[in-house]
């Protein structure tokens, strides 16, 4: 804590980095063996480096979309920064890469996919 009984700078970074992590962890599971790892690593970047700090301004920041309307958000625990941002980056991965190999035969039958552990 600072002097003024608010959280310093770098306690803060460390927090909405546990976030963000959060919300790539989301990401990672659904598109797990679908996704080359150099094209994941690319979309973290543009994850935490773009959508999520827009995401977090926008709710946390106390500010309207971009300046450029009177709507505002609040999220006090997190459900639509990370929950919700995770999961449809998720459901957009997964509809951009479709089903994982070996999924459907060459007659379009479903097969079952055994584990690997």
């Amino acid at each position: 804590f600072s002097d003024m009984g608010e959280y310093a700078g770098a306690s803060d970074f460390f927090f909405q980095v546990v976030f963000v992590a959060t919300a790539m962890s989301i990401v990672s599971g659904a598109v797990a063996e679908r996704m080359k790892l150099w094209a994941f690593l690319a979309f973290a970047v543009v994850m935490t480096g773009v959508i999520y700090p827009i995401e977090g301004g926008w709710t946390w920041g106390g500010k309207s979309v971009f300046g450029m309307f009177e709507l505002s958000y609040s999220d006090y625990a997190g459900s639509g920064i990370v929950h919700l941002a995770g999961a449809a980056a998720a459901l957009a991965g997964v509809i951009l890469l479709g089903p994982r190999k070996g999924k459907y035969s060459a007659t379009g039958a479903a097969q079952a996919i055994p584990g690997a552990n």
